[in-house]
């Protein structure tokens, strides 16, 4: 679905196209679907490459959250620990060795433990976001899958409508939005060839 189509579709609901912050709501709408679950289409695979003695390992522009590092050139998969835990156990963040942890660092960075004595290559994988849709013009596809799309109007309804102090269609709204978002974490929670129910 493109903006414009969202947009008429939001209209439906008595609001103004040339007025009313629509673009905003079906933002806000994108972004509580975008947080109740790990969606894997928000999964992410890079490669990075660091020189021996860096702790630091750069993220990709997009990166949101940290799912797994692991350390491809000595095959050992590294365990997280929060900032504040790496901070109180670790006396010396500079020794160096085998990476065993890491935590995150600032906002697109890592840091790992030990830190490396050789070249190391990291297999990350990361969730990214989706396009913010105050950005888009209205012939620019919504972003995420075309079956979360309808979602994000019927979010952009509820919000639209709490805001007019419509509360009773508000309440309405948001209630088909959140059975389409627990629809939709279902599908893709669902694991192909596994059993339904205990054997």
């Amino acid at each position: 679905m493109i903006l414009s189509a969202a947009k008429t579709a939001l209209a439906a609901y008595g609001f103004d196209t040339a007025n009313d912050p629509m673009a905003t709501w079906l933002e806000q709408a994108k972004n509580e679907i975008e947080t109740v679950n790990d969606w894997p289409f928000l999964q992410k695979v890079a490669t990075v490459n660091t020189l021996a003695g860096v702790a630091a390992i750069g993220l990709p522009g997009d990166f949101f959250k940290i799912q797994s590092l692991r350390d491809t050139t000595n095959k050992k998969k590294l365990d997280f620990k929060e900032p504040d835990g790496f901070e109180r156990d670790i006396s010396d963040p500079t020794t160096q060795g085998y990476p065993e942890m890491y935590t995150v660092l600032t906002e697109n960075s890592l840091s790992v433990y030990p830190v490396p004595r050789m070249n190391v290559t990291w297999r990350v994988i990361y969730q990214t976001y989706l396009t913010d849709i105050t950005t888009l013009t209205d012939s620019d596809p919504l972003p995420g899958p075309a079956r979360f799309h309808y979602t994000y109007v019927l979010g952009a309804a509820y919000i639209g409508l709490q805001a007019d102090n419509e509360e009773e269609r508000s309440a309405n709204a948001q209630a088909l939005f959140n059975q389409n978002v627990s629809r939709l974490i279902r599908k893709y929670r669902s694991v192909l060839g596994s059993s339904r129910t205990v054997q």
